[in-house]
């Protein structure tokens, strides 16, 4: 959940601050039963918070950087932040903080880490707003560095080190120990010295008191802590252990807060009283639809919908529901492309009397673009500014990327130019109000510029150009229109728009594509005459191309291992801050070597060597694997394939609900294929497993299981899954790529299944496939059972 977050763009405090102490917490219980009967699990839990950590500072700071604007088109930036698990060079050196001023404070190490974390979202209770714990990150913090320096990372040869001296732990542990070392000793934070106290942390009490000594927490603070330990114990907020299974995106939720209102502490701050009703309702509501997204379940949207509806309906008299609940049904509807869902939660917004709002009506753009709908998009974008609404960065980056991604160039180009002249003529105007600036800007030979100085920023609402946006459409002409990409370039400049490492790693990729391996050195050397170091996204872009130029050619089998390992170590020096290569760029590895060299053992050397610098198997690498396995010769090794499906399970529900569609689609492609070997059986229950994790399995897939009963004459079976399909096509709910669509009617077609139906020609089959904007259908077909009810 917290990664489809990440890749929404989602990085307030509200949703990573409970998470991280959750977790942080539970290691703490898991430690005080014994490290070594547990390592196991303990050793998951710190890869599972350090992930956190990745996702909340990293998405925090890109975001920061670029302006608070995101691009789905944007991998180079957002992807290595999630996936390139040994990668932190978001993070800041520590020499930012050298110079803080208020280092002599006990509060020193808490605002450090603000500079680092996105800060708490203001409660519509203001009350909440005076709580410690809605921004306490300090507690997490301290817990996840006395973790890394007090576990043991165990070599083969029976050596061990601290994680916090090992790669990719050292980075996050070494900059929290520069910080409390340039700081003075910290106070107890909230969260910490609530467990302290706590009736339910009894059993890790004295682990906590240990475990803040060892930190170097305030003596003074800790020994007031202590002392007040029973007056305090009343106002402890009694945390359920499940939280992380039922609330993970609820924090700051009633598990936070004692029962109620405000309880006021020893040390002067106040317990955070019980969130409503309604706020809690919709937390819960959201989390399920962020879930439901991330696990591609389209049956669950109209379920989540139904009972806002009844809730609604049931509290219309009292708080009613944030609007920021219906914008999450709305785009989670869309992105599954549940169309009617999403114009019947629209009207029933209208209904309520919920204005729409700029974000609203992002909200249904960007569920447009997921579902490649343009025509949708751009017909809520026009209703948007009908209504007197400004687009904002956010609105404009989403309709710029999705015009040029999907094909629609020339209209896209023209978007960008739209949204740099409406920034022009609003500095312009304002401006010339004002009689000072007007005077001095008056016969100025390069307007724009001028302006661009005095207005750093949105004028009177209106948007100006920047960064994210610039890389966004670049990134979406990269792959398909690269020769358009100078002139995106070249706008951004006239606004003066700086390039960063992302926008380098585009031009970089151009010119690999286009075999332009001099171009791309020349780009290198730009990026380092600005200072800007290449990340694992760069060096898998290059490391792309000398398997193309094929560097591995006509070398022995171990020969290849040994260079693609060296290679690998090279890229990876820390001591010239090298970074290395993410999982995307193993995968790429273990697909070359697998596909191009036939080179199984190379392969499992890097896949160990991967495993072994903290990589985690990605669904794209099983794929990988799998897809191997099935093409072995004479016959697949399906040992390996039971053992590798054995693998993808025992990573547990939270892994399986990222296997995505592809890799379904594979699998029962190779035991269609095979089917005279096993049977139908593992065909049909991959097909069951891929529909109950609520995905579509694709044409291919689809087609490869219609030939199957064919040839066993399995008619009854052939004649379900078509059926089944005519539905999908009809409905275009749920996401299913339209590759093999032509190619699987064709089939249907020649066995004739369909004629008594009227299906004979090949034409025929087209007329259940509708064709236009499926938003706009959507509407139309509303407007009919409303009996002409238009959307506003």
């Amino acid at each position: 959940m917290m990664l489809l977050l990440h890749n929404a763009y989602v990085t307030k405090a509200l949703y990573y601050r409970p998470l991280m102490w959750q977790i942080a917490r539970g290691l703490l219980h898991l430690r005080a039963k014994g490290a070594e009967q547990n390592e196991q699990g303990l050793r998951r839990g710190i890869d599972e918070l350090m992930g956190i950590w990745r996702l909340c500072i990293g998405g925090h700071l890109t975001r920061k950087s670029f302006g608070h604007v995101f691009s789905e088109g944007k991998l180079q930036a957002i992807a290595s932040v999630a996936y390139a698990t040994d990668d932190w060079d978001f993070l800041p050196s520590a020499t930012v903080f050298s110079s803080w001023q208020d280092r002599g404070s006990d509060t020193a190490f808490e605002n450090m880490l603000y500079v680092l974390l996105p800060e708490a979202r203001p409660s519509w209770n203001a009350a909440k707003n005076h709580d410690p714990s809605r921004s306490d990150f300090a507690s997490a913090a301290l817990v996840t560095l006395d973790l890394l320096r007090g576990t043991e990372h165990k070599f083969t040869d029976g050596t061990t080190v601290a994680l916090a001296k090992r790669a990719p732990y050292a980075t996050l542990a070494g900059l929290l120990e520069a910080m409390l070392q340039m700081a003075a000793p910290p106070r107890v934070p909230s969260l910490l010295g609530r467990a302290l106290v706590s009736k339910e942390d009894v059993e890790i009490s004295d682990h906590i008191k240990d475990m803040l000594e060892r930190v170097g927490c305030s003596a003074a603070s800790l020994s007031a802590a202590l002392e007040n330990r029973e007056a305090r114990a009343t106002a402890v907020p009694q945390e359920p252990a499940h939280v992380l299974d039922s609330e993970l995106s609820t924090p700051a939720s009633s598990h936070d807060a004692p029962a109620g209102g405000a309880v006021a502490l020893d040390n002067g701050h106040t317990a955070v009283p019980a969130r409503s009703k309604a706020e809690q309702f919709a937390y819960r509501q959201t989390d399920r639809l962020v879930r439901a997204m991330q696990n591609q379940n389209v049956a669950s949207i109209p379920r989540i919908v139904n009972e806002v509806y009844r809730y609604s309906e049931e509290h219309k008299d009292s708080e009613p529901l944030p609007l920021d609940l219906y914008e999450h049904m709305l785009l989670a509807s869309l992105s599954l492309r549940d169309t009617k869902t999403a114009v019947e939660i629209w009207h029933h917004m209208l209904q309520l009397g919920i204005k729409p709002t700029t974000k609203t009506y992002t909200a249904m753009m960007r569920g447009a673009q997921n579902a490649r709908d343009v025509q949708g998009m751009e017909a809520f974008f026009h209703r948007m500014r009908q209504a007197g609404l400004q687009p904002d960065e956010y609105t404009w980056s989403i309709r710029i990327f999705a015009l040029l991604k999907l094909r629609n160039v020339k209209v896209g180009m023209q978007a960008l130019s739209e949204m740099g002249r409406e920034w022009f003529a609003a500095a312009k105007a304002k401006a010339a109000s004002d009689p000072v600036l007007n005077k001095q800007l008056a016969g100025s030979r390069n307007l724009l510029t001028e302006l661009l100085s005095k207005f750093p920023g949105p004028v009177d609402g209106v948007p100006r150009p920047n960064l994210e946006i610039m890389n966004a459409a670049m990134a979406a002409l990269a792959a398909v229109r690269p020769e358009e990409v100078p002139k995106v370039f070249t706008w951004g400049r006239s606004f003066g728009i700086e390039p960063d490492l992302a926008t380098f790693n585009t031009l970089i990729s151009i010119s690999m594509q286009g075999k332009r391996a001099d171009d791309a050195l020349a780009v290198l050397r730009q990026m380092q005459q600005r200072g800007i170091q290449a990340d694992t996204t760069t060096w898998t872009v290059l490391l792309t191309s000398l398997f193309e130029e094929g560097f591995l050619d006509n070398l022995f089998k171990d020969a290849q291992q040994a260079k693609i390992i060296g290679f690998i170590d090279a890229l990876a020096d820390k001591d010239s801050g090298l970074p290395g290569i993410n999982s995307m760029g193993y995968a790429m590895i273990i697909d070359r070597l697998l596909k191009h060299y036939n080179n199984d053992t190379a392969a499992a050397a890097v896949f160990a060597h991967m495993t072994s610098n903290g990589h985690k198997p990605t669904a794209h690498i099983y794929t990988i694997l799998m897809t191997y396995y099935f093409a072995r010769q004479p016959q697949p090794d399906f040992s390996a394939i039971e053992n590798l499906w054995r693998q993808v399970k025992d990573q547990g529900q939270g892994f399986m609900a990222n296997i995505d569609v592809v890799f379904f689609d594979r699998m029962i492609e190779g035991y269609a294929r095979n089917h005279h070997l096993v049977g139908i059986s593992p065909m049909e229950e991959f097909m069951r497993t891929c529909r109950a994790s609520g995905k579509k399995p694709g044409w291919k897939a689809r087609e490869s299981v219609a030939r199957v009963y064919a040839d066993r004459q399995m008619w009854s079976k052939l004649r379900t899954l078509v059926d089944e399909s005519r539905l999908v096509m009809r409905d275009q709910v749920g996401r299913i790529s339209k590759t093999g669509l032509t190619e699987f009617w064709d089939f249907i077609h020649s066995t004739g299944i369909l004629q008594d139906e009227g299906y004979v020609d090949r034409d025929d089959f087209r007329k259940d496939r509708p064709v236009g904007s499926p938003l706009l259908r959507a509407e139309q077909e509303y407007a009919r059972r409303r009996g002409g009810v238009s959307s506003s």
